[in-house]
């Protein structure tokens, strides 16, 4: 089951929906070609060793968002990363970034809160694998305010949410929309089609996001035979795969 948190009250709800709705750093694309990054949130286990070993089988590579107190921990979507994994994880290419240091609610926290947290975070990540500098940040839960998106792309040089839909034309880096990688027992790689055929026709930015990675995946996860025929599905179109911190830089023109 999913981590109970308080139900949003009135302040929250107006908080997040400024967030969502103020471009607060929109970023002119001038990516030539479209890019897809796949992204894994929490960062568990299942995800660490199958979701990296089908990426790396298709010579992809994708950002794993980690929270460092969960690390070693069983967590609601099963065993959770080992702190030894971060080092491997980079050594292959796959991005490490930051998802707070114990999945906090960013939208139900105050500012000293959110600064303890990505402190922690980027802290424990220092520790664990030198030169990890995470570039970019996603919202756990997807849950934003206008607070915690001003301190988290203060932080960050793009921070993902979880509002659906393609980055196209001015991205807005405080917030980047994705789309998650369904979890249904009938999904096949059909379902990857009208995202890939939108963001080829508009050269655009898709952001795929899932937890752990397994044959019965909780609502939030993913089967391997879905993300193989999702990466292989992206392969086939001809679509760069990229992590989110290379991505940024592709599509703002930055190195």
């Amino acid at each position: 089951m999913h981590v109970s948190r308080p139900q949003p009250s009135l302040s929250h709800r107006i908080s997040s929906r400024a967030a969502k709705v103020l471009r607060s750093r929109a970023v002119t694309m001038v990516n030539a070609r479209p890019i897809v990054s796949i992204t894994f949130d929490d960062c568990p286990r299942s995800a660490v060793i199958k979701g990296a070993a089908i990426l790396e089988q298709h010579g992809a590579v994708g950002s794993f968002y980690v929270c460092g107190g969960l690390a070693g921990t069983r967590w609601e979507n099963g065993p959770q990363f080992q702190r030894s994994d971060l080092p491997r994880l980079m050594a292959a290419g796959h991005e490490i970034g930051c998802h707070t240091y114990s999945h906090l609610d960013c939208a139900h926290a105050d500012n000293n809160s959110i600064e303890r947290e990505l402190t922690a975070n980027r802290d424990f990540l220092a520790r664990a694998a030198p030169g990890i500098t995470p570039e970019t940040f996603a919202y756990p839960y997807g849950s934003v305010s206008v607070t915690a998106k001003r301190i988290a792309q203060s932080h960050f040089k793009a921070c993902r949410g979880v509002e659906t839909g393609v980055n196209v034309g001015r991205a807005d880096f405080g917030l980047l929309r994705a789309v998650p990688i369904p979890s249904g027992e009938d999904v096949d790689a059909a379902w990857i089609a009208p995202w890939l055929a939108e963001v080829s026709a508009r050269r655009g930015w898709l952001i795929l996001y899932t937890h752990d990675i397994a044959e019965t995946p909780t609502p939030y996860g993913c089967r391997p035979s879905v993300l193989d025929a999702t990466v292989a599905a992206i392969r086939a179109a001809g679509i760069d795969i990229m992590t989110v911190a290379h991505a940024s830089r592709a599509v703002s023109g930055r190195r």
